[in-house]
């Protein structure tokens, strides 16, 4: 209770399941009859599958297909673990990046926070945003670590996806995810690995020349450059 106390900017609904996610089924005519992921969006269907927009109004009355249902039941039942030699390495001690003289990981809130109405009322908005920068960076550390910390204590969990309105996957707004940010994507691990086919060594060099700063290149480019 301590550590979901201490957990910011989320909903309890949702922090990753530790049970496997409830599939979606739709009936022959692309109707869902059975909606998935979470026991209550089962029960109370407050999550569709789609999720509207002001861009594209009225989503939720297209059809559903097999594969976009597949795609989502599949997507969700890969179980993830937290890597435990990650969480050790940033929670032992302080890493301090050099050249902008600030931690890797906010632990604290900023110094000055206490005078963040004084300084909006003098119109020092350059202190405002220093302010309000940081500790955005330290309640979002600090909800990853937390989340972190209350799933090391289960042997798996699960990230139930969504489309939105362009037909992107999306999974939960949880803080951890493996859509999140590089501290979020660190602290994730496969609970169950296993070894890589062609397609999948081809992807991981990919990945790798991406986050390396290569994510403009052309894909033959960005294959030569891994090798």
């Amino acid at each position: 209770f301590e550590i979901i106390n201490n957990i910011s900017l989320l909903d309890s609904e949702e922090l990753p399941m530790i049970i496997e996610p409830r599939e979606w089924e739709i009936d022959k005519n692309g109707n869902i009859i059975n909606f998935g992921g979470t026991i209550t969006n089962s029960k109370f269907k407050v999550k569709p599958l789609v999720t509207d927009s002001p861009q594209n109004i009225g989503i939720e009355k297209l059809k559903s297909n097999k594969d976009q249902i597949q795609t989502v039941n599949i997507l969700g039942k890969v179980p993830f673990e937290i890597n435990k030699n990650v969480l050790k390495v940033l929670t032992e001690r302080d890493y301090i990046l050099k050249d902008k003289n600030v931690n890797l990981i906010m632990r604290e809130p900023h110094k000055d926070s206490n005078f963040l109405n004084l300084f909006t009322k003098e119109g020092n908005f350059n202190k405002v945003y220093e302010i309000t920068s940081h500790n955005s960076l330290y309640l979002a550390h600090q909800t990853i670590l937390n989340i972190a910390n209350l799933m090391l204590k289960v042997e798996r969990f699960y990230f139930p996806p969504f489309l939105d309105w362009r037909g992107r996957i999306y999974t939960s707004s949880c803080s951890l995810n493996f859509q999140g940010s590089d501290l979020a994507r660190g602290l994730l691990q496969f609970a169950e690995g296993v070894q890589l086919n062609e397609n999948g060594f081809l992807s991981l060099k990919i990945y790798l020349s991406n986050a390396f700063g290569k994510d403009k290149l052309s894909k033959k480019d960005k294959l030569n450059w891994v090798e």
